[in-house]
């Protein structure tokens, strides 16, 4: 259940970054600035980036045992977080010029770094018995 929960969530977020890739940079609108496409892009870029991870998390999950698994776990949640709070802040705030989304993405990056290093964690767990 883990792994297909994970591979639909890296999908969706890969989907995601597609579109969201193409109206950055076919549709914003007209009186959009060249920083604002810039923090846009940037946001694609790191959504990329952790879609793949995502899909990382999903498809080494059946290789550890329990105590990879929570690790794994906890990196799966820490990326879609960062997902959500870095890449939506600078989506919001590039597009919308809505500073809160400004404010979000530093919570995010700081979610990105914890599931990297939740991925660490994980590398030094017993692997799943055979």
């Amino acid at each position: 259940v883990f792994m297909r929960f994970w591979l639909a969530i890296a999908a969706l977020n890969g989907a995601c970054a597609v579109v969201l890739g193409a109206i950055g940079a076919h549709g914003l609108g007209a009186g959009t600035t060249d920083a604002s496409r810039a923090i846009f892009a940037t946001a694609v870029r790191y959504q990329f980036i952790h879609a793949l991870a995502l899909l990382g998390t999903a498809l080494f999950f059946p290789y550890f045992a329990v105590a990879g698994r929570g690790w794994l776990t906890a990196a799966g949640l820490a990326f879609l977080a960062g997902i959500v709070l870095f890449c939506g802040g600078l989506y919001v705030f590039s597009a919308m010029s809505i500073a809160v989304g400004a404010r979000l993405a530093p919570v995010g990056g700081t979610l990105f770094i914890v599931g990297w290093l939740a991925l660490f964690a994980a590398a030094f767990t017993a692997p799943k018995r055979r």
